[in-house]
Order: structure tokens, then C-alpha cells, then sequence
């Protein structure tokens, strides 16, 4: 078919939200090739790295280093990144490249602006959108500049699609829902709930309420935790599934509160659905969120979720149909919902129900075969160029 390049700041993106993508380029017949920093070690560690190039590899796909820096200001390192991206798309002659992460994308675009490319730029989530801290907007400007150079832009929630269609420059704007949901594999997962708290060493009878996502400033869970300290319920426990830099931070907090037993850092997992099944609550508090999987995730599996009401969380989230939301620093306010919900497990089954049926609205079905759209498109705008 030809020859294509995804490219990303970090490992974890190609990893965790471009395999779909990849499978379906090679099904189309495209010789792919993979370039982001694969020596960036700030999400993933050295053996999920390794992993993935080795994946990568075997798949015949071929991996290249860019110095990709998410420091705005190391101007160096994006200058290096920049230099690097160019050689790479004058060497190879990619039919088109889809990139991803803001600055990564910024570099990639404007190299291959340069070096008469096409370009498919998906948007994880804009960081500015209505609500958002007025320092966030600093990124409009740059992002409506570089829409400019933008063959097919992708968005994965209403907000940002309609910003980018109604204000932007790109060629055309498409909506897609994510990386798209597993729902068949979610159920394919199901586990008694007894017998996963056993593994777990949980109280059968217990309140259990599970977050996924790194521990960063920007996922929150620190609210989650403020709010079952407030609420003085030994009969709630709280799981946090993920690494990250506050790592420290929770295990002090949570330590300060006399709460290890049963608030617990349960690190990376590869057991989600599981996790999902054994609890009765979802909490994703995220400060910004392009769309957010892990709650979609929680809603296939039958759970009511709990969470903040900014960017694409408000794709799915209900409150008072799919759980409850609220403003993200808003710690009262979850421990009411957590309250409202533990108190009332007819409400919980309603919601549950529910969010089974919405989560199937986010189907990876529907995602690759809007994904498999665009890569058409794609490719009829570069055979005829």
C-alpha cells in the first residue's frame, strides 16, 4: 500500500493507545514505522520499553529515536527533535504521519510542512476548554497555528471537536470515540466478586471503591482520598491502580490519615476488569481529560461512576444517570456521592445497567472503523498530491 510513520512523545503513547492502529495499518498493507523517545522512562519502565520494541520488531516494524522533550521551555531538545524528525521524513519519503502528544505533534507538523508530507495529528484532549485554568489557554493560539499544517485533525470528545472544527485550520475534523472500548473483553473478564476481594484480602461485605491512572498532579486521586478520610467509614476501602511521581506524596497522606488498611496503592495492573468486578464504585476526579478510558472501562463492566465534570469526561458522565460529578477540587462533594451510593445499592444496580449500555456507544468497532476511514482519506490526499 505504502509506507507510513506514528509517532509520539513517549513509549506509553505507541503502547498503550496506538497498537489498535498500528494492527489496522498493517492489515491495509503499509510498511510502518514507529519514532518517539524510547528512552524516556517517566511513565514506563525499563522492561514495558523493552517489551514494546520488541513487540515492535517482531511485527516488522522498524523504531526510531527522537529526543522528544514535554518541557515546554527546553527549547535545545525540541530544536534537536525538530532536526531529527525532518532527516527522518526526507530519508524515508512517508507517504503521511500520524502523530500524537501536543509538542511532539508541533515538531512533527511543522518538519513535515517542510518536507511536503501529509499529516493526521489525533488530539488526546485540548488543554484548554470552558472551565479550564486561564493559564491553559496559552496553548489556543499555538494549536489553532499549527492546525494549519494539519491534513486530518482527530478529536475524541465534543468539546475539542467542535473548537477545532468551528475555530482551526485543519483540512477536515473528525470525531472519534478514543482508542475505542474492549466491551466483549471487559465481560470476557468477569470474576465473582467474592473470590477477586479474597485475592485481594478485602472484606467481602466491604465498600470498595477502585481509580486507574498514573499518579500525577493531573489524575486527582488525592480528592478521592480527602473524601473518605472525611467520611470516618471503616467499611470503605479505596484502590488506586497505577505508578507515578506522587506516589510518595498518597502513601504519606494516606499513612497521616491512619488509613493503610484500607486505602491502598495497588501500582500497575493488567487485571482492570477484574479490579472493576470485585468493587462498586468507579473515581476518576481528573483535573483535564481528553476522553478517559478506564472509567468507560469501569461503565462496561456495570459499575456507577463517580467523577470530575471537565473536557471528555462529559462525553459519558451523567450525573444522576451514570453516577454523580463534580468540580475536581471538590472533596465534599465526593464524599457525598461515595455516601449517596454506598447508602443506596438499588441506585447502584440502576447506574450500573446504564453504563453498560453507554459504554457500548464507545466501541472499538466504532473506533477502527472511523480510524480506518481516516487512513483512507490519508492516503487518497497523498496519492494525489
Amino acid at each position: 500500500m505504502g509506507k507510513m510513520l506514528m509517532l509520539a512523545s513517549v513509549p506509553s503513547m505507541i503502547g498503550a493507545f496506538n497498537m489498535d492502529n498500528i494492527a489496522l495499518l498493517m492489515d491495509k498493507g503499509y510498511e510502518i514505522h514507529v519514532a518517539c523517545d524510547f528512552k524516556d522512562r517517566s511513565v514506563w519502565s525499563d522492561e514495558k520499553v523493552k517489551d514494546l520494541i520488541l513487540e515492535l520488531k517482531k511485527r516488522g516494524i522498524s523504531c526510531h529515536q527522537i529526543d522528544f522533550t514535554r518541557s515546554v521551555s527546553n527549547l535545545k531538545r525540541h530544536r534537536k527533535a525538530y532536526g531529527q524528525t525532518r532527516a527522518l521524513l526526507k530519508k524515508e519519503q512517508f507517504d503521511f504521519i500520524h502523530c500524537h502528544a501536543p509538542i511532539a505533534s508541533i515538531i512533527a507538523r511543522y518538519a513535515a510542512h517542510k518536507e511536503n508530507c501529509k499529516v493526521i495529528y489525533t488530539c488526546h484532549g485540548f488543554h484548554f476548554y470552558q472551565g479550564a485554568p486561564i493559564q491553559n489557554w496559552i496553548f489556543y493560539p499555538i494549536e489553532k497555528y499549527f492546525s494549519g499544517y494539519t491534513d486530518i485533525l482527530v478529536t475524541i470528545n465534543d468539546g475539542d471537536y467542535q473548537i477545532a472544527k468551528n475555530r482551526f485550520h485543519a483540512k477536515k475534523v473528525v470525531k472519534i470515540p478514543g482508542v475505542g472500548l474492549d466491551n466483549e473483553a471487559v465481560h470476557n473478564r468477569f470474576i465473582p466478586k467474592e473470590e477477586k476481594r479474597r485475592e485481594l484480602g478485602i472484606p467481602k461485605d466491604a465498600f470498595v471503591i477502585l481509580s486507574v491512572g498514573n499518579l500525577y498532579h493531573v489524575k486527582n486521586q488525592d480528592v478521592i482520598i480527602k473524601a473518605v478520610a472525611k467520611i470516618h467509614d471503616k467499611g470503605i476501602y479505596y484502590l488506586i491502580a497505577g505508578e507515578g511521581e506522587k506516589k510518595e506524596e498518597y502513601q504519606k497522606m494516606i499513612h497521616g490519615y491512619g488509613m493503610e488498611d484500607r486505602i491502598r496503592l495497588i501500582g500497575f495492573r493488567d487485571d482492570i476488569s477484574e479490579l472493576c468486578y470485585a468493587s462498586d464504585v468507579f473515581a476518576h476526579p481528573s483535573k483535564r481529560e481528553g476522553l478517559g478510558m478506564a472509567p468507560l472501562e469501569a461503565m462496561a463492566a456495570g459499575l456507577p461512576i463517580l467523577t470530575s465534570n471537565v473536557g471528555g469526561i462529559n462525553s459519558y458522565s451523567v450525573s444522576g444517570k451514570t453516577g454523580y460529578k463534580y468540580a475536581p477540587d471538590d472533596v465534599w462533594g465526593f464524599a457525598h456521592g461515595i455516601q449517596k451510593l454506598k447508602n443506596h445499592p438499588g441506585l447502584r444496580k440502576k447506574m450500573g445497567k446504564y453504563n453498560i449500555k453507554v459504554a457500548k456507544e464507545f466501541d472499538i468497532s466504532v473506533a477502527r472503523r472511523k480510524m480506518s476511514e481516516v487512513y483512507d482519506m490519508i492516503q487518497a490526499d497523498a496519492d494525489g498530491m
